[in-house]
């Protein structure tokens, strides 16, 4: 549930601390509020003026616009990036007005926001894994993070697009097969088995609900052989979608051979 998850993410709170948040749900915030307020620390949340606005997609990554900062650049492809960027921004903040070195009003401290949100990396959410075809891989297990994923692929993708899934039984995974498939051609349903707590939906059910929202449906057991059926569709000029669990992201990490020593 959201309450249940609100609560997880309030674990980060500490005894005396400061803890900041972008707008959230009702009951979201009541627990974050009452978390903060049984460990004595400060707790801020943002108003939509201090949120980042989009403005323009670029090849390596998007342009947003953020208060006195103005237009930065972003290499991060993902559209909720942009909630993630206003949040770091306000809490960096919060911290340099602690310490002592440049003025926190000063251009030479907006240029330093500027210049280290342009190093940015987040592996394995909305990232480019390959140009021929194209290859995306986002953590997405949700419909909202689905949502999210499809919308900012949006003005990138190429058609044929075939969509690789592969959503925990836990989740909504027939959600996220709609998301998915309202930006593609195919849908092939996958899974892994690095995790051996994480279950996946039976084949016979995953097929059954894919099929409801997609009509070219493929199944298979591993990622590998998905991106193959994926690459025969696509041919070189589509794009491959990849949502799934972490551990599919960090299966592609492996089939794309990509460090994660440093993150």
């Amino acid at each position: 549930t959201l309450e249940r998850i609100a609560w997880h993410k309030a674990g980060i709170i500490k005894d005396s601390g400061q803890a900041v948040s972008v707008p959230q749900a009702p009951e979201v915030m009541k627990i974050l509020s009452q978390e903060a307020e049984s460990r004595d620390a400060t707790f801020t949340w943002l108003s939509n003026q201090y949120m980042g606005t989009w403005v323009e997609d670029r090849p390596d990554g998007q342009i947003i616009k953020l208060g006195r900062y103005g237009e930065l650049f972003i290499p991060l492809l993902g559209r909720y990036q942009i909630e993630n960027v206003s949040l770091a921004v306000q809490a960096v903040g919060m911290v340099h007005a602690r310490l002592n070195g440049i003025p926190h009003t000063s251009p030479e401290y907006v240029q330093a926001i500027k210049d280290g949100l342009a190093q940015v990396k987040w592996l394995g959410r909305a990232q480019q894994l390959e140009s021929e075809p194209t290859v995306y891989v986002d953590g997405a297990i949700t419909v909202p993070s689905a949502q999210s994923f499809a919308a900012s692929m949006l003005a990138r993708i190429k058609s044929p697009v075939v969509s690789i899934v592969a959503v925990p039984v836990d989740r909504d995974y027939a959600g996220v097969y709609q998301s998915m498939a309202n930006i593609s051609h195919s849908l092939i349903i996958t899974e892994n088995h690095i995790n051996p707590k994480t279950k996946f939906p039976a084949r016979d059910d995953a097929i059954s609900a894919a099929q409801t929202v997609c009509d070219d449906v493929h199944y298979t057991d591993n990622l590998p052989d998905a991106l193959d059926i994926a690459r025969t569709i696509v041919g070189t000029s589509g794009t491959i979608l990849i949502a799934g669990s972490l551990m599919i992201v960090g299966e592609c990490m492996l089939i794309w051979n990509i460090d994660t020593s440093v993150i």
